[in-house]
């Protein structure tokens, strides 16, 4: 659910900016002692369902099978295995860098990083 929140907010200012292609969302979770990612991946054709009329059909009527939001879950990364809270450092570490491409602190994180 929070992904199609986050969805509706990233999108519901600038419908016409909106370019064709794939788009993709990551969240971090933690359950107690343990931490997951999950990426959600996206077109126009579902940005199309949750801005349409409230009576589209839930089913596009596209023939293609990816149309709507896929949601992948990666972890657990457990807070007491070291090696578990290195990896996740990278993971966010990249997914950071990722957004913030092209972007002046993108560049500032790169180059402390260099």
């Amino acid at each position: 659910m929070e992904h199609v929140a986050y969805i509706w907010k990233r999108h519901e200012k600038d419908r016409m900016s909106i370019s064709p292609g794939a788009y993709h969302t990551f969240m971090i979770a933690q359950d107690h002692l343990s931490f997951y990612i999950t990426i959600g991946t996206y077109d126009n054709e579902y940005l199309d369902y949750i801005f349409g009329p409230p009576d589209a059909p839930v089913i596009p009527p596209s023939s293609r099978r990816n149309n709507f939001l896929r949601i992948q879950e990666f972890g657990p990364f457990r807070v007491e295995e070291r090696a578990h809270m290195k990896l996740l450092l990278h993971i966010i570490l990249c997914l950071m860098l990722w957004q913030l491409d092209g972007k002046k602190e993108g560049f500032i994180i790169k180059e402390a990083l260099a």
